[in-house]
C-alpha cells in the first residue's frame, strides 16, 4: 500500500466499521518503560496509533504525546476519546512514510513507539533512518508486533 491516499482509505474503513486492534494491558506497559531513560525526555511519538489506547495511557504515565495515524478516521475516533488539554496530547493525520517528519512537533523524542504498524511499512530501512533521526540517542523505539504461532 504505497499510495497514501489508499492507505488512508483502507485503514479508514476498518476503523469506520468500529475495527480497532490489539491493546496494551497496564503490566506489558510498564514493562517497557522499565526500559526507558530517566534522563530521556517524556516525550512520545505513538506511529500509528489508531484509537489511541496507547498514546492516553503514555499521557496517564507523565509523557507529552503526538500520536500519528495514516488513516484518517482513526484520528477523528481518538481526538471524539480524548478530552484532555491539546499542549501535552494531540493527534495528527500523518503517513510517517511519506509526510515531511520536520512538522512534526514535541520533537525530538524520549519515547517512540510502533504498535501492529512496522509489517505494514514498505520501505523498512527508511522508515528506521526517519525514527533515528526523531529519537533522542537515550531514547527509545518499541515495536509491538503480533506473535505468530
Amino acid at each position: 500500500m504505497s499510495n497514501p491516499t489508499t492507505s488512508d482509505q483502507f485503514w479508514s474503513q476498518a476503523y469506520d466499521k468500529g475495527r480497532d486492534y490489539m491493546l496494551i494491558t497496564p503490566q506489558v506497559l510498564s514493562k517497557l518503560l522499565s526500559f526507558t531513560d530517566d534522563t530521556a525526555p517524556k516525550t512520545c511519538l505513538d506511529i500509528g496509533c489508531g484509537t489511541s489506547q496507547l498514546t492516553r495511557e503514555l499521557y496517564h504515565r507523565g509523557y507529552t504525546c503526538v500520536g500519528v495515524d495514516g488513516s484518517s478516521s482513526a484520528i477523528k475516533s481518538a481526538q471524539s476519546l480524548t478530552t484532555v488539554s491539546p499542549e501535552r496530547l494531540q493527534y495528527l493525520h500523518f503517513d510517517i512514510e511519506h509526510d515531511d517528519i520536520e512538522t512534526l512537533p514535541l520533537q525530538p523524542y524520549g519515547l517512540i513507539t510502533c504498535k501492529l504498524v512496522y509489517a505494514f511499512i514498505n520501505d523498512k530501512p527508511a522508515f528506521l533512518e526517519r525514527v533515528k533521526q526523531l529519537l533522542v540517542p537515550n531514547g527509545i523505539f518499541v515495536v509491538i508486533t503480533p506473535h505468530v504461532d
